[in-house]
């Protein structure tokens, strides 16, 4: 069997030096290092197979490598815990890989491609993944966890998710800034906790999902001269959340305009200055608690608690709630009702403004 030194150096020579040392030596037991050309070439792996292989406490790194269609799958990245010990992909293109049911907890995956790649059924706990492209990736029902109390299960960041598919997907208290996840499927996905500050994600289904005290307001920025979308407002149009459980959401600022909530939990979800342009409810959206989009003529967005009667679950808007808001209720046929000032509910206090500013986002 070969060292692990004329491993690495035969996945430096690309896909076919690395098929003439398997032939000749068998399959490594692991490996670590970094797969670079020196002379800055992109080093041709398309279609490599190095699956089932573990990953050796140094770490394994590919830098500028083309890996469409590679198999990772069962790779094991673990590697007696070592800090260093991750599989690292950088300015790399992983298109149509297969990365599916293995460990990949730690993985870092930077200013790289990965369209269409396979992730289903891994683990990314604390994966990072940054100014990357996953169009149309598969990361159903993946699963993603931190061991450390108030962190990220995993940080993805001014990336490309579009069309991706996140159906089934657990990834709680999940980082996912200034990034794009338009016509995506979240159908069933766990994201309670997570924060979705600057996000795009329209036209797009999170119908039956934990979003749990998900943080989707806007994305503040260290720059004050930033205009349009680069303000970080997070973007929901036309996009389903039916039947989802959003229980404490923090939807301020953002655009909803035409977002269904027909059937979801909205439990003290705050839509403070969102904007709510034809949205949809029904009678089994539960708004008890809710901060609704305020006026124009407001200084403060108004609870729903002083709006509606718990018992009767919604009543008819005041003039001075958000008139697009008032319509959706009007159109539920909710009756209206007064109940008695001494019988009213507590109001709920709004939360205050999220005050941690991000850093400028980098082009994906």
């Amino acid at each position: 069997m070969g060292s692990n030194k004329q491993a690495i150096e035969a996945l430096r020579g690309g896909t076919d030096a690395w098929n003439a040392y398997i032939e000749k030596n068998g399959r490594p037991e692991y490996l670590e290092g970094i797969v670079q050309n020196k002379e800055g070439a992109r080093i041709d792996l398309k279609n490599v197979d190095i699956s089932d292989i573990r990953v050796g406490v140094s770490g394994l790194t590919f830098t500028n490598c083309d890996m469409s269609e590679a198999n990772l799958s069962g790779m094991d990245t673990r590697s007696i815990g070592a800090i260093d010990s991750r599989l690292s992909i950088q300015h790399s293109k992983l298109d149509d890989a297969n990365l599916s049911r293995t460990d990949f907890s730690d993985l870092d995956i930077r200013n790289s491609s990965a369209k269409r790649t396979n992730f289903s059924g891994s683990t990314l706990s604390r994966a990072i993944i940054r100014n990357s492209d996953l169009n149309r990736a598969n990361l159903s029902d993946v699963e993603a966890k931190s061991s450390i109390p108030n962190s990220h299960s995993i940080q993805i960041k001014n990336s490309n998710l579009d069309n991706a598919v996140l159906d089934g997907a657990n990834i709680p208290t999940a980082l996912i800034e200034r990034s794009s996840l338009n016509h995506v499927t979240a159908n069933g996905a766990n994201l309670s906790g997570t924060s979705m500050r600057g996000v795009q994600s329209q036209h797009s289904s999170f119908a039956g999902a934990k979003l749990e005290n998900i943080e989707a307001q806007e994305l503040r920025s260290l720059s004050q001269h930033e205009e349009g979308e680069d303000k970080g407002i997070s973007n929901f149009y036309a996009t389903s959340f039916e039947k989802a459980d959003l229980k404490g959401a923090n939807f301020s600022r953002a655009d909803l305009r035409h977002a269904d909530f027909k059937g979801a939990d909205l439990k003290g979800a705050d839509f403070s200055n969102a904007q709510t342009s034809q949205i949809k409810i029904d009678d089994e959206t539960d708004l008890e608690g809710v901060l609704i989009p305020q006026s124009e003529s407001q200084e403060k967005p108004k609870s729903a608690a002083e709006e509606y009667d718990p018992y009767e679950k919604a009543t008819k808007a005041t003039p001075k709630l958000s008139a697009d808001f008032n319509k959706a209720i009007e159109q539920t046929g909710f009756k209206p009702y007064n109940p008695p000032a001494t019988t009213a509910p507590t109001p709920v206090v709004a939360a205050d403004d999220y005050q941690q500013q991000a850093p400028a986002a980098l082009a994906v």
